[in-house]
């Protein structure tokens, strides 16, 4: 059963209606601070969350923070906190939630907000609060949710203008993104498509798509750069560990190519077996027309990690990410931390090495896993692959 856990990561491949392991943790970080009555004001970061069950009938709604106290919705500017950390700022979260169809323009000003780059002020009459919280392998932990009665937004917001100006356009997804990628992160993007502002139908798009979606397109936009660059003349190692995920990203010499590892260490999160778990993933030059489905968004948070670096560094290569996830990995907090981890290794000075003897040696060191784990599964470390790069 934990190899289909591991595969799975709560996308219910199981047959059930709910996923046990997320529904245990969710039972047991219950909210200790609690909402006064049931009227909430507060900032929203801003972001507006859209459900996937149902669709395309969902429950959507902004998120609003009832703490009173600064809350970063942004996980690039959470690195370095720890995941009890992650859990308590965003507990202080309330989703406000109603039905809405992806074709609805309901709660179009509490959407709209969600353009704005800095927080904005809302005032919500809400019922029926649960004070437990969702975890999931692709969102960031969910805090207390309700039963949206009225929205109102009670300061006025900016629009960046490159946005606006795109708001009125009956232009793809893939048009606006590239237009917009130059200015803004990925964690704007994912608000735009999830809030139904991209496209040409603008309709609304479940959060946890959204992100897999913009990770995919950003890292397309950006692999076409990396594709002009020169050849890597020598081979690198990255590293960063961060939240019990260890990252070793190999670069070496050749055209674009990408492969990724998921080692779920015994006792892991996902993993409730005695024996390692290891998923694996690969594109070639020419991408791949399927989704990968083993990885599922953390393969593509990685995937762009890693194009982001190269583009960086000015360089195109061949490219190999191994991720161990340790047993103390108990409470997943969605894929930013994997894109986080890669993003962070490539600020790193890596080992710069000459040969691939070399590069075996020291990735022996480095990883817990026996290195044969993975050549017996890679397409790029096969032994047939090796003799082209010597030839």
């Amino acid at each position: 059963m934990s190899d289909l856990c591991v595969r799975c990561k709560g996308r219910l491949f199981c047959g059930l209606n709910y996923c046990p392991l997320l529904s245990k943790i969710s039972a047991g970080k219950n909210i200790s601070q609690k909402i006064k009555g049931n009227n909430v004001f507060g900032d929203s970061p801003p972001n507006f969350f859209v459900g996937h069950y149902g669709y395309p009938s969902v429950f959507g709604g902004p998120m609003i923070n009832f703490s009173g106290v600064e809350v970063e919705d942004d996980p690039s500017k959470w690195y370095g906190s720890s995941i009890e950390d992650i859990v308590r700022m965003r507990s202080s979260q309330l989703m406000a939630r109603t039905k809405l169809n992806i074709n609805s323009s309901k709660l179009e000003e509490a959407r709209l907000s969600t353009l704005s780059l800095k927080p904005v002020e809302m005032e919500a009459i809400v019922d029926k609060i649960n004070y437990s919280m969702s975890f999931s392998n692709i969102l960031q932990p969910i805090g207390p949710t309700a039963d949206l009665k009225k929205i109102n937004v009670t300061e006025n917001f900016s629009i960046p203008s490159k946005v606006d100006k795109l708001l009125n356009e009956k232009i793809s997804v893939r048009e606006s993104i590239s237009e917009l990628t130059p200015f803004f992160d990925v964690y704007y993007l994912q608000k735009l498509l999830s809030g139904g502002f991209l496209g040409v139908k603008n309709k609304l798009v479940p959060t946890r798509w959204s992100i897999t979606a913009i990770d995919k397109i950003v890292g397309d936009e950006f692999l076409k750069k990396v594709k002009d660059l020169k050849i890597a003349e020598n081979y690198f190692i990255f590293s960063n560990t961060y939240l019990f995920n260890h990252f070793e990203i190999l670069l070496i010499p050749g055209s674009w190519e990408f492969e990724q590892f998921e080692v779920w260490h015994p006792e892991s999160f996902w993993n409730n077996s005695g024996s390692l778990a290891i998923e694996q993933e690969y594109e070639g030059f020419e991408g791949r027309s399927d989704y990968a489905e083993k990885e599922g968004g953390g393969y593509y948070a990685g995937r762009l990690g890693v194009i982001e670096g190269l583009k960086s560094l000015k360089i195109q290569a061949k490219a190999v990410v191994f991720r161990e996830i340790s047993k103390d990995y108990k409470i997943p907090v969605g894929v930013g931390e994997v894109r986080e981890n890669v993003r962070h290794a490539f600020l790193k000075k890596p080992l710069k090495l000459s040969s691939l003897k070399d590069v075996f040696q020291e990735l022996k060191k480095r990883l817990k896993t026996p290195l044969n784990e993975f050549t017996k599964r890679s397409f790029i470390l096969t032994q047939k692959r090796l003799n082209d790069f010597f030839s």
